[in-house]
């Protein structure tokens, strides 16, 4: 499940084509940001980020 920005230097494209590719269950986790070093250590983007994958780690694992 990859965190990305639609606003990001990596194309939105990117993660589209990455996650079409992979095996279901699947999910994009759009955060709103303008970069993807905010999604290292910005509170603001991370906490959401993990908050997102454990849930959705609890229930496909």
């Amino acid at each position: 499940m990859p965190a990305a920005s639609p606003n990001a230097d990596s194309p939105r494209w990117h993660s589209i084509t990455v996650t079409s590719e992979a095996p279901a269950p699947k999910e994009i986790l759009w955060l709103d940001t303008t970069n993807h070093i905010d999604l290292y250590d910005v509170p603001d983007y991370v906490d959401p980020a993990i908050d997102r994958l454990a849930e959705w780690l609890g229930a496909h694992l």
